[in-house]
């Protein structure tokens, strides 16, 4: 004989049906640079050149003597700075960086949304 009312039954019974909302975590790069200019990108890579001037290696982390790239592809970038002469990290761990010609601040934005796909 089967019972009538279990355990299991009852967590079943009080289960709120909860949708499942897909959502995005963006991450994005502010490079803002003294003069008020702003671009915006996905990616960040740090590039060493070759004396000929041509692409040697790319990094993850900064360097003197290395340029930021901001959103690089093969042939296509958002921004390209010259060679960093110094450059250190803020409190709010944004990191400041000065040029051949310009002085710079990066800071990294991570956004959350709710997927558009929703019914």
């Amino acid at each position: 004989m089967q019972p009538l009312y279990t355990s299991t039954m009852a967590r079943k019974k009080n289960k709120i049906e909860r949708p499942e909302i897909p959502v995005k975590l963006t991450e994005t790069f502010k490079l803002t640079r003294h003069d008020g200019l702003v671009r915006t990108g996905y990616t960040i890579k740090w590039i060493e050149w070759k004396k000929d001037g041509s692409f040697k290696k790319s990094f993850d982390k900064p360097a003197v003597g290395l340029s930021c790239i901001l959103d690089g592809h093969v042939m296509a970038y958002t921004w390209l700075t010259t060679s960093v002469k110094e450059f250190g990290e803020n409190e709010d761990g944004s990191i400041w960086f000065n040029t051949e010609n310009s002085k710079y601040v990066l800071t990294k934005e991570t956004t959350l949304t709710i997927d558009d796909l929703l019914p």
